[in-house]
């Protein structure tokens, strides 16, 4: 019994490994945790577990950046795009779900207005108009969205 409990943490941490030389973080995590269920507190795993955590916070905070980058640019498509992959990583991470859902909310406003705009410069004003409603819901502070409405 305890040579199969060896052989299989190692498999599962030897997987954990492979993955994390992957940057699959989540599935190393995974691997690293089935690994320490069956070796409690091993160092080395709770290390390997520790180095994941870490290369995978780094890697949501490098999507993030990312996409306040595309933002900034107004690859408003790509900045969304990017800020799901972060999401996807850290689902359980409060304070970058609000900072995504913000940038998420500032992109979409921008979109709404862009978008408003040219159906303005077209003579279709009702359309024009619901967006511009749209982003100012998103946005109920921002003055020049207010004054397009007015």
């Amino acid at each position: 019994m305890a040579e199969e409990n060896r052989k299989f943490v190692k498999l599962h941490f030897d997987k954990g490994q492979l993955f994390l030389q992957k940057n699959q973080f989540t599935n190393a995590l995974i691997e690293f945790n089935l690994a320490l269920e069956r070796s409690n507190n091993d160092p080395i795993i709770v290390q390997a577990i520790q180095t994941a955590q870490r290369r995978l916070n780094e890697q949501v905070k490098n999507l993030v950046a990312q996409g306040r980058q595309e933002f900034r640019r107004g690859n408003y498509s790509d900045a969304l795009r990017i800020l799901s992959e972060a999401l996807v990583l850290a689902p359980d991470d409060p304070q970058l779900q609000d900072e995504i859902n913000t940038l998420a909310n500032r992109i979409k406003m921008q979109q709404y207005v862009q978008q408003a705009l040219q159906l303005y410069d077209l003579g279709e004003y009702q359309k024009a108009l619901n967006l511009f409603e749209e982003a100012l819901m998103l946005d109920p502070s921002n003055d020049t969205i207010r004054q397009y409405v007015e």
